[in-house]
């Protein structure tokens, strides 16, 4: 049975707070296995899409109540867990997508709802390295499927 939740996640990057942002997780089901994904595209929007196993280690264990997800070297994404982080320019202050070598997700899950972290860490376009880091709580969504 698929589960959906809806909350939010308080998103930091590079170590920094960037944004608090609305959030919907869903897993188990046929597809995705697991999905985490906020409704923008400013700074601290996350997008992590594991349709099968190609894209991540997803084990979901119902008597313990824990939801992990894992991807990286091992792992071949279509797209990789993004997030969006913070970008000056001469347009002004937007952001640009962010795309992950790793994430991690440990979410402790109940019927009512689920609290948890997830980290994700790549590499800027000048090679440097960046990650994100959010705390995420939500309640079970209507949806279940």
């Amino acid at each position: 049975m698929r589960r959906v939740y809806r909350g939010s996640a308080a998103v930091r990057i590079d170590g920094r707070a960037a944004a608090t942002v609305a959030v919907t997780i869903e897993f188990g089901g046929e597809r995705p296995i697991f999905m985490i994904a906020s409704t923008g595209s400013g700074p601290g929007e996350l997008l992590w899409i594991a349709a099968d196993d190609d894209d991540a280690t997803v084990v979901f264990d119902p008597a313990g109540g824990r939801l992990t997800a894992d991807t990286d070297h091992r792992h071949a994404p279509a797209a990789p867990p993004t997030w969006f982080a913070p970008a000056g320019g001469p347009l002004g202050n937007m952001a640009l997508p962010q795309g992950a070598d790793r994430a991690h997700a440990v979410l402790t899950v109940s019927a009512s709802g689920l609290t948890g972290s997830l980290t994700m860490s790549g590499t800027r376009f000048d090679g440097t390295p960046t990650h994100c880091a959010a705390e995420v709580t939500a309640v079970a969504g209507t949806g279940r499927r």
